[in-house]
């Protein structure tokens, strides 16, 4: 089954088990293991390395800090970039 996924092949429902819905309101989310396969990893992987290039290379962007987090805007590429607790900042 294909979907509005940019063609990839779609390798699980995207439906709720009833287990899954009792872990969602229990534990306020749903893990579900191997939804992507080897290739699809490889393709994310890949457009997030680009996009990684795109941010680099427009500079640094307006910064809010919030809470233990900083905020980083890049309008231009309709981005907004969340930075971890100590993890570099670009």
């Amino acid at each position: 089954m294909r979907g509005a996924n940019n063609g990839l092949p779609m390798t699980c429902s995207l439906r709720m088990s009833d287990g899954e819905r009792a872990r969602l309101g229990h534990d306020g989310y749903v893990l579900r293991n191997k939804v992507f396969d080897a290739g699809q990893c490889g393709a994310i992987i890949a457009a997030c390395e680009k996009l990684a290039v795109r941010l680099s290379a427009k500079g640094q962007g307006r910064k809010l800090r919030l809470g233990g987090y900083t905020l980083e805007f890049k309008m231009e590429l309709g981005v907004i970039a969340k930075w971890s607790p100590n993890l570099p900042i670009c």
